[in-house]
């Protein structure tokens, strides 16, 4: 799909729905307003801080907002020192606003909807909640760099790798959690054919992988190592990201195949290895020491 042309199609939807307007329809209200109404009769109650992140607007933008829908008699807010923590609320009259609102974006939807059969109009809705749920994951993404291990993350990813081997029950013989790199990553992963990388979030080291050449190997593949996140990562599509990092790593490093090891409870990082062309096999390979892992997974570049 031409880039292109989604965002031509994303310029004309947002043209023929209005929304450059400075007013909704006939409603005088901005688009900015309408949202923070809907966010409101949605939760009963919200504070600026929490209509700041559901609106993706910044603060003082929202301040402005609020301040204009509580003048105009649509919002209420309790009384208290500290402006952004108040609770937010509709008034009777913003409960009949809000009411025009929907009948006024109702129709233009069902206009719309009228003109396509009902497998299409169904295509419409997998499309938006698709794109508008990538759409939020990308912005969520860019709290995040990836960047090669220096020095400085060794103790951040040595307590990152025993804190989730421990959380999965992985702390027998043959665990990750006994190997000598663990220790000093920095100094494991300089050799050449080896590469780690951190996840960073805010100044905070909060993940991490990496690869370097099977034990034992013919020297065409390469495993992955380390790969490990704290649970605050999780949901944000970071892993795909930094296994995507680690596999161009080693395709560019000239290694031919890649191999690594599991553990069955490990269902989430099993389905993310799946979704990216690894396939499952029958056995171990090389010799990496770590006989507590049961599964093993291979993919050829």
């Amino acid at each position: 799909m031409s880039i292109a042309a989604i965002r031509a199609a994303s310029r004309q939807m947002v043209r023929e729905l209005g929304m450059l307007d400075s007013r909704i329809g006939c409603l005088d209200m901005s688009g900015a307003q309408a949202h923070a109404l809907m966010e409101i009769e949605a939760s009963g109650s919200l504070t600026s801080g929490e209509l700041s992140q559901r609106l993706n607007l910044d603060p003082s933008t929202i301040s402005r907002t609020v301040a204009r829908v509580i003048e105009r008699g649509w919002v209420t807010a309790d009384e208290g020192d500290d402006r952004r923590s108040k609770p937010l609320m509709l008034s009777p009259a913003g409960r009949d606003k809000l009411e025009q609102l929907h009948r006024f974006a109702d129709g233009q939807v069902s206009e719309a909807l009228a003109l396509l059969t009902p497998s299409d109009q169904q295509l419409v809705v997998q499309g938006l909640e698709t794109y508008s749920r990538a759409l939020s994951l990308a912005r969520r993404q860019r709290e995040f760099t990836i960047r090669p291990i220096e020095a400085r993350d060794d103790a951040a990813v040595a307590r990152i790798i025993r804190t989730v081997l421990v959380a999965f029950g992985v702390t027998g013989p043959g665990s990750a959690l006994y190997d000598p790199e663990v220790d000093s990553m920095t100094a494991a992963y300089s050799e050449p054919g080896s590469e780690y990388f951190v996840l960073e979030r805010g100044g905070k080291v909060v993940g991490g992988a990496g690869y370097g050449p099977l034990a034992n190997g013919d020297g065409t593949v390469a495993e992955v190592r380390k790969m490990y996140f704290l649970p605050e990562v999780r949901g944000f599509g970071m892993g795909r990201r930094m296994l995507a990092r680690v596999l161009d790593g080693a395709r560019g490093a000239g290694y031919r195949e890649m191999y690594l090891e599991t553990v069955a409870r490990m269902t989430a990082a099993r389905s993310l290895y799946e979704s990216m062309g690894f396939r499952q096999l029958d056995s171990a390979q090389g010799c990496t020491g770590h006989t507590a892992c049961e599964i093993w997974y291979g993919l050829t570049f």
